[in-house]
């Protein structure tokens, strides 16, 4: 394993390796889930992906170090659930407008995960204590019906799915009812 001079991955060395692509969770997408979940903030992690830790006190939010650290499950939780999300979105290239997925990816993520919940609080340890094995073509279908139709709603716009606005609209419309 090839390491850089600080002792992290060298960039592309699981390319390199063999890795599948799809199966490789960059530091910013992570940050971006994370964001997305643990912060409820899918409109800005839609609207700035390389600035979402750019701020060493944004990196902080995030990723945390010491007493204030998050479990590292919470982590391994968020990338299987994006991963889910990323993979069901394949499934519907051709079907549904590229625009759409991309402006969903990450409003599907945050509601697939109040869906696993059974509610839209999640602090870290709940979230690593989710299962995403429950999720199934099914609940992801649901889950993606809703965010799209709530999204056509509010005017289907990129500007929409950057906008907090939209983020407060699914949290306050929401219901287990909704995506269950």
């Amino acid at each position: 394993m090839k390491r850089d001079r600080l002792g992290g991955r060298r960039k592309n060395s699981y390319k390199r390796e063999g890795k599948p692509a799809d199966r490789i969770l960059s530091i910013d997408r992570l940050a971006q889930v994370v964001l997305t979940v643990l912060l409820q903030e899918p409109h800005t992690a839609r609207a700035r992906p390389t600035s979402a830790i750019k701020k060493d006190s944004d990196y902080k939010k995030i990723f945390p170090d010491g007493a204030n650290g998050f479990p590292l499950a919470m982590y391994g939780v968020l990338a299987e659930l994006n991963l889910q999300v990323e993979e069901h979105f394949r499934t519907l290239k051709g079907i549904v407008d590229q625009n759409l997925l991309n402006n969903m990816r990450f409003h599907v993520l945050m509601v697939l995960a109040w869906t696993l919940n059974k509610n839209s609080t999640l602090p870290p340890i709940r979230i690593s204590q989710l299962k995403p094995s429950k999720v199934n073509a099914a609940a992801l279908n649901k889950v993606s019906t809703w965010v799209f139709n709530e999204f056509n709603a509010q005017g289907g716009q990129d500007k929409v799915s950057k906008d907090k606005a939209f983020t407060n609209h699914l949290l306050n419309k929401w219901t287990q009812a909704s995506t269950s």
